[in-house]
């Protein structure tokens, strides 16, 4: 089966070619510590996981599921219909 026309070795051999290029490396300029970030990437699991946690502590109101925001005024008339 071809890949883009290119057989498995090929894609193998530039797959290992993007990991040996050297890229430079410079400290960033905004913060003290020189660090650069990498977004929101760590955080992604965050929301749904306290979304689940409400609703695991709501569940014995009833509640299966609960839209974001969680906000308060939202719990209150899930568990105060």
């Amino acid at each position: 089966m071809e890949f883009l026309g290119e057989d498995a070795g090929t894609v193998i051999r530039l797959a290992a070619s993007f990991r040996t290029m050297q890229r430079p490396c410079r400290p960033s300029p905004v913060n003290p510590l020189g660090v650069k970030g990498v977004g929101e990437a760590g955080t992604i699991g965050a929301t749904p996981a306290i979304i689940n946690a409400i609703v695991d502590a709501l569940s014995p109101y009833g509640v299966k599921h609960l839209d974001m925001p969680a906000r308060p005024e939202a719990v209150w008339k899930l568990i105060n219909p």
